[in-house]
Parts: structure tokens; C-alpha cells; sequence
């Protein structure tokens, strides 16, 4: 049985699967399997992984289009090893994140979930992000290593999520008690994507708002004024101005002396200024 199971969902990535795959290759340590789901592929993406095919600790699993989550949960029930890490299609393992992992689930029997930092890369610039307790930690695919048997009991990724998923299932593990480990070591390359997920304003919305619903009673005040603006940006980008109304209005109670909030919500009555100021693109 191998230490790690590495997945990789993958949906139309033909042109960057290679550089993921060759990313588990060249890890330093080799007591891994690697599970490459396609998720319903109408691209190259087949042949792609077809050409891996008799490569030890290499198996592939295909299904219908369900979505990343999804297939991330498929892989995970075919994973045979003991840890769980999932990596995005379009991004890298530093080639000694198992080496990393390995080294600090040995130092710390007891825990079930390790959190290293990231690497990003953009068209202009490479920011590197080592987690430091009470800082904010980005908790992305290719950072975390998670015990499978913790990751079936809390129920594994919510397929429902097309954003911010990991964020979600982030929050069921804190509030399972179990606290994420913090390594001082980069493990994921984070190549930014201009057309990924985090950049379509509707499955923020969708994501988002389940997860004020979903999570209602277990999320801080500061949160959910977060999570409520973010949605109600993003309705003002997709010109919905009721529901950014409501949205903004329910983050502006929460923190009534946020102005900008205020002033926000008094756009969505303003509906040829707020198409002035706001694009469809990411942010708040």
C-alpha cells in the first residue's frame, strides 16, 4: 500500500496535464500512486493519459462530467494509500513535497492534516507564501495532505461546489477539531489561470451563497460579512441588482461601520453607475 495517493482531476486539460503528471514523476520520494480522473473530457485529454498507461503506481478513472469535486471524491475511492493529496490539473508538486509530508506525518503521528505553502506564478511576477499561525493561509490544492480515513469521516469534498470547495471542506476539518499542521516548506507551483473557476462570477455566487447557507450557525460574524459582500459584488458584476441589494445589506448589518459596504449597497439602486465601476471579473 503506498504512502500517498496523489488525484488529479482533470476536465479538458490536455495542454497542461503532461506538466502536472511529470510533476508526481520527479518527486523526490517514490512511495506514492497517482490517480488522474477524467472528468467527462471532450478535448484531448484521453489520449493524453492514455500515453501513461503501464506506468507503476499510474491508474486513471473516467466519469461524466460531475464537476471537480466530484471527481476528486471518485479518485479518493479508489486511492489505496494512507494520505490523500489533490492537485489541479494546471498546476505542479515541488519535487520534494512527498519527501516534506512524509517527513513531518513521521515527526507528528497524531495529526491528520499537514498544510504547506505555495508557489504563484503569474505573467509577471512569482510570489511565494509559507503559512504562519495567525496569518491568513491560502488552502489550495497541492498544499494540504490529509489522512484518507479523517477525509471519508467528514464526508470528503461537497460536490455541490464549483468554488471556493476547498475553503468548504476546510471548514468542516476545524469543525471536526482537528487543527491543519503548518510546514514551513513550499509544496505546490500555482500557475494563475485567467479562465479558471475563481474567475466566473456566477460560481461565486452559487458556491458563496450555499456556503452561508450550509454553514450558517457555525460561521463568525466577521465571515459572514465576508461572504455576504463577496456575493453581492459579484451579483453587482452580472448586473442582478436585487440580489446584490440583499446580499450587500445583510455584510453592511453585520459591520455597520463599514462604509464602503454602504456605499456598495447604494449602487445596486444606481444601476447604469454600477455598470460604470464594476466588470464581471473577480473580487470585492
Amino acid at each position: 500500500m503506498p504512502k500517498f495517493s496523489i488525484i488529479i482531476p482533470a476536465f479538458n486539460r490536455a495542454k497542461v496535464l503532461p506538466r502536472a503528471i511529470q510533476s508526481i514523476l520527479n518527486q523526490t520520494n517514490k512511495d506514492w500512486e497517482l490517480i488522474v480522473v477524467d472528468d467527462g473530457s471532450t478535448d484531448d485529454t484521453s489520449n493524453v493519459i492514455s500515453a501513461y498507461f503501464g506506468l507503476l503506481g499510474f491508474r486513471s478513472v473516467y466519469q461524466e462530467n460531475y464537476g471537480v469535486s466530484g471527481a476528486r471524491n471518485l479518485g479518493a475511492t479508489k486511492s489505496q494509500g494512507e494520505w490523500l493529496i489533490f492537485l489541479d490539473s494546471d498546476d505542479e508538486l515541488i519535487k520534494d513535497a512527498l519527501e516534506n509530508f512524509s517527513s513531518f506525518i513521521d515527526r507528528f503521528p497524531g495529526d491528520q492534516l499537514f498544510v504547506a505553502g505555495n508557489e504563484r506564478r503569474s505573467f509577471n511576477e512569482t510570489i511565494i507564501r509559507i503559512p504562519k499561525e495567525g496569518s491568513y493561509n491560502p488552502f489550495l490544492s497541492g498544499t494540504f495532505c490529509i489522512k484518507k480515513a479523517f477525509f471519508d469521516q467528514i464526508g470528503g469534498y461537497d460536490p455541490l461546489f464549483t468554488f471556493s470547495e476547498n475553503t468548504e471542506l476546510l471548514h468542516r476539518i476545524m469543525q471536526a477539531s482537528a487543527r491543519p499542521h503548518l510546514m514551513p516548506h513550499v509544496s505546490l507551483v500555482y500557475h494563475e489561470n485567467a479562465s479558471g473557476g475563481s474567475r466566473n462570477p456566477e460560481n461565486i455566487i452559487n458556491s458563496v451563497s450555499l456556503f452561508l447557507k450550509k454553514h450558517q450557525n457555525s460561521m463568525s460574524a466577521h465571515h459572514k460579512y465576508l461572504y455576504n459582500q463577496i456575493v453581492g459584488v459579484n451579483n453587482l458584476r452580472v448586473q442582478r441588482f436585487g440580489q446584490a441589494r440583499e446580499y450587500l445589506w445583510k455584510a453592511y448589518l453585520y459591520k455597520p461601520w463599514k462604509i464602503q459596504t454602504l456605499a456598495r449597497f447604494g449602487l445596486s439602486f444606481l444601476p447604469i453607475l454600477s455598470k460604470i465601476i464594476y466588470t464581471k471579473k473577480i473580487g470585492i
